[in-house]
This record gives C-alpha cells, sequence and structure tokens, in this order.
C-alpha cells in the first residue's frame, strides 16, 4: 500500500512478486487499488489489475469504491481507465449516497463530470442519503465553474430542493457565506425569495451562519426580512458584530415602540422601552418569543442594536420621538452600573 502512494512501478513489481498481497485492506477498508486511483497513477493501475484482477471490485467501510476516490481528487486519467476496465455500477453510492459524479462536481473536476455522464450513465439529478443533489453540494463548496455546467448545460433547475427542509442551493451558499457562488446563482436565476419548508428564506441561511457579505449581496437584489414559521426574524439569528451592523445599515424601519403603528409617541416611552430591553424583558415580549433565563451584558447590546435603527435613534423613525444617540449612549452607561 505505501509503495502505491508513489509512482516507482518497479518496486511494486518487486513486493508483489516476493508474496505482497494486492487485496490485502487497511483499517479504512482501503485497497493498494484505492490508494492507486486516489494517487491518479494509470501505470500502476493497469498492473495491479493484471496481476490481480478483482482488486478493483472493493470497498472502504464507508462503501466508497475507487471511482468514488478518483473522481474525488480529480485523477481523469484514473477515472478513464475505471471506466475502461472495471464493472463498476453506474451511481454506486457510499454510506451518505454520494455518487462519482457528486464527488467530481463538488469539488470542481468539471471533466470528470462529463467522463461519468457520456461513459457511466451518471444521473446529474440523483439524491444523496439527505435528499440533496450534486447541485447543492456545489453550493457548498462554492464551485461556481460546476453550478454552471449543472444548470447551463445539464438543465438542472437553479431552484431545485434538497433534504426534507427544502433547501435551494441559493440557501446552501448563503449559509457558508460563499459570495460569489450566491451572485452566480442569482445571475442563472435563483428565486431570491425562496423559502425552505419551514418559511426560512437565504437569508435566515445567512444570519444563522454569521455571514455577513452574504446579508449584503441578499438584501440588495431585493430580499426583505420576514418572519419564519416560527416568527423568527433573519437579523434575530445575528450574533457576530459585523452582521448585526450589517443589518443595522440595511434594514428599514426599526421595531420599537416609537415606530409602532406610526404612533406618535414620548421620548419617555422610548426610552422605558430601551430600559426593558437592557434587563432583558420586553423584547422578548414584543417578539413573541420564549423569555431566556438569562441574557449577557454584550447580549443585550447586540439585540437593542438589532431592533433599534439609526433613524430611530437620531430621531427621524416613524414614531416621531426625539430620542437622539447621546441620550442612548447616557442611557446605556447608566443601565449597565445599575444592571451589569
Amino acid at each position: 500500500m505505501m509503495a502505491c502512494t508513489r509512482k516507482n512501478l518497479e518496486v511494486i513489481k518487486a513486493l508483489v512478486e516476493h508474496g505482497a498481497n494486492p487485496l490485502l485492506k487497511n483499517k479504512d477498508g482501503w485497497n493498494c487499488f484505492h490508494i492507486a486511483s486516489r494517487e491518479g497513477h494509470p501505470q500502476v493501475l493497469r498492473y495491479l489489475l493484471d496481476v490481480s484482477p478483482s482488486c478493483w471490485d472493493t470497498e472502504s467501510t464507508i462503501k466508497r469504491t475507487p471511482l468514488h476516490t478518483a473522481a474525488m481528487h480529480g485523477c481523469v486519467d484514473a477515472v478513464e481507465l475505471l471506466l475502461e476496465r472495471c464493472q463498476y455500477k453506474p451511481d454506486s453510492r457510499d454510506k451518505c449516497g454520494v455518487t462519482p459524479f457528486m464527488d467530481a462536481i463538488q469539488n470542481g473536476h468539471v471533466d470528470i463530470a462529463r467522463l461519468l455522464l457520456e461513459k457511466h450513465q451518471a444521473c446529474c439529478t440523483a439524491m444523496d442519503a439527505l435528499g440533496a443533489q450534486a447541485l447543492h453540494r456545489a453550493a457548498v463548496t462554492a464551485q461556481d465553474e460546476a453550478i454552471r455546467f449543472l444548470i447551463s448545460e445539464l438543465g438542472v433547475d437553479v431552484n431545485e430542493r434538497a433534504t426534507d427542509v427544502q433547501l435551494t442551493a441559493l440557501h446552501y451558499a448563503a449559509k457558508e457565506g460563499h459570495t460569489h457562488t450566491i451572485q452566480t446563482l442569482l445571475s442563472l436565476g435563483a428565486d431570491v425569495h425562496a423559502k425552505d419548508g419551514k418559511n426560512r428564506s437565504a437569508l435566515h441561511a445567512a444570519c444563522a451562519g454569521q455571514q455577513a457579505d452574504a446579508a449584503r449581496i441578499l438584501l440588495r437584489a431585493g430580499l426583505e426580512d420576514a418572519p419564519d414559521g416560527t416568527g423568527t426574524l433573519a437579523r434575530q439569528l445575528a450574533r457576530k458584530p459585523d452582521v448585526i451592523q450589517e443589518k443595522i445599515h440595511l434594514d428599514g424601519p426599526c421595531k420599537c415602540s416609537c415606530s409602532r403603528g406610526g404612533e406618535d409617541i414620548a421620548t419617555s416611552s422610548c426610552r422605558t422601552w430601551l430600559r426593558s430591553v437592557w434587563i432583558g424583558t420586553s423584547i422578548w415580549t414584543s417578539l413573541e418569543s420564549s423569555k431566556p433565563t438569562s441574557i449577557s451584558q454584550q447580549g443585550r447590546l447586540a439585540h437593542l442594536t438589532l431592533f433599534v435603527s439609526p433613524a430611530c435613534l437620531m430621531g427621524i423613525c416613524g414614531g416621531g420621538s426625539r430620542l437622539t444617540l447621546t441620550d442612548v449612549e447616557e442611557d446605556v452607561e447608566n443601565l449597565g452600573k445599575e444592571h451589569p
């Protein structure tokens, strides 16, 4: 096996001639043919097939074949040889339901994906054990060329749903923060307003993944924050300061008391609301969420910035209050002393 990690065919021949067993497996279920497939050595693979014709017919402990391995690592010559001399079933699946075609696509090996389609009748819309297709896996790994290949050349639906949750490729790319992939999907016709089975948009995915740049692109593409099936807004999932700041800059009217229903509420009311937010009470009621058992000072500040916009702080929001930024800074300082 160690010899198969190198291209020195003479060493491999000498070992086999002195009794080395090509079918021997390691703890992961790999034999030397697996290793040679990973390294992409056609000469070694041909020799092993000559001396041990059945060595190709093997699976690892997680049911991955040498064809999976060669496709994953982009070994074009090895894949061509395996398709020519071995009898792997089309779309053979590992324990996660992944096919060699999926391996090629999610690692950006479009040339190998073409080979598998042309010579092995691979299915470009096969699903893994969770219900995700090659498209969704490519979105996770930011393989834009592979995504264009699937959609533009093979006709895969850019808005195809995955898993029981009905996620789109855009959801996956947003969660991972792949901004260029988000732009690629949108340019190929992805629905920026698409919701999953829990009524969550890609903005929810971006905020849950703490991906500020992804959130920015989605917002600028016209996606607005809206409650999911449980009433949770995407902004509520933001925890990192840059994600929170992105929401402050791009959100519409704030959610504080002074702007509710467009009523003209006095500054004192807004300050009362600010106080209750700081100590972690009314914000949870206003969001119709369960009150947490405890909330840190940093957490209070984070949630405060989520629901009070700069427009409100400067006294120009819909409620018509005149709560200035200086007022808030003073109040927060005092509240921090009262409720550390």
